[in-house]
């Protein structure tokens, strides 16, 4: 678990988030690294840890949750969830930034337009 201290509010990485057309072979595959920890459901996989999970999600469940069509349908990560403080904090330190971002739910994505390697999703506490 790590801790952050960010002027953007970052506190932790919470979750990685992935995407995997074929999640139950790749739920047989993190069972024999992480037992029971490993949950999954029709369109969704997630391993939990002590405050933190990697979340696997079909390609369709993908593009429904986040409006992205996934080009590959190979397990790979696509995205890191931050926890973050406050959502004003953040919102003033992304403007500040000039840093383009959008809203998923209650998650604050910062795509990977930047080039930053990966999307980002930051979910603020209050």
């Amino acid at each position: 678990h790590d801790c952050l201290d960010h002027p953007n509010g970052a506190q932790s990485i919470t979750a990685l988030w992935g995407v995997a057309a074929d999640l139950e072979d790749l739920a047989n595959r993190w069972r024999l690294v992480f037992g029971s920890a490993v949950a999954q459901s029709a369109d969704r996989l997630t391993i939990s840890g002590a405050g933190s999970a990697v979340r696997f999600l079909t390609p369709d469940a993908w593009a429904d949750t986040f409006g992205e069509v996934p080009t590959r349908i190979d397990p790979h990560l696509r995205a890191v969830e931050i926890r973050a403080d406050a959502a004003t904090r953040l919102e003033e330190a992304l403007r500040a930034g000039d840093t383009p971002w959008d809203r998923v739910g209650d998650l604050y994505r910062v795509r990977d337009d930047l080039g930053l390697g990966t999307t980002i999703f930051f979910a603020p506490t209050a």
